[in-house]
């Protein structure tokens, strides 16, 4: 079929480079403006690994930490928090990194309960789980491989009180 395409309907013929420009519009409009919430590439991750410390004593078992960009571009990466703090941080595969930027930093539970009444764990003080409270914050350049410690101290509320009952028992 080397000739024109003539379509029955209305009997009108469309030259077949018309379909060619047609198709390669089609794919730039619909296709290539779907990039902006895309995966960062392989190349655009860097392992990061790093350790969280908590001041008093306690476990961070069952926790997660997140990294949330601040502004836009770059997607949340997180990482389970080991028994001694540790974590690996992950984007869409399990160690795959996270992008560049500037990013705020929380802690949460590793499955939470969507439940408003659900308390965080007993020793990771409230504010921690809150990036704009928490106070932690990282800058991922290229040759970032390692952040942190992030040290975890107890609110000045929690230290007086803790102190009131110290001198109370």
């Amino acid at each position: 079929m080397d000739g024109p395409i003539v379509l029955p309907a209305r009997r009108r013929v469309i030259p077949k480079t018309s379909l060619g420009l047609l198709a390669v519009v089609f794919s730039v409009v619909f296709v290539g403006g779907c990039g902006g919430d895309s995966v960062p590439s392989a190349g655009s991750l860097h392992p990061v690994k790093g350790k969280v410390k908590l001041e008093t004593s306690g476990t961070l078992a069952g926790m997660k930490i997140l990294f949330i960009p601040n502004g836009g571009g770059a997607r949340t990466a997180s990482g389970e928090l080991q028994t001694d703090g540790s974590f690996e941080l992950t984007t869409t595969s399990a160690g795959d990194g996270i992008a560049e930027g500037i990013y705020k930093v929380r802690l949460d539970k590793i499955n939470p309960v969507l439940d408003k009444k659900s308390k965080p764990a007993p020793t990771v003080p409230v504010k921690y789980l809150d990036e704009d409270e928490s106070g932690l914050t990282a800058t991922i350049k290229p040759d970032t491989t390692e952040v942190g410690p992030f040290v975890l101290t107890a609110s000045k509320a929690a230290a007086s009180s803790k102190r009131g009952r110290d001198n109370n028992d």
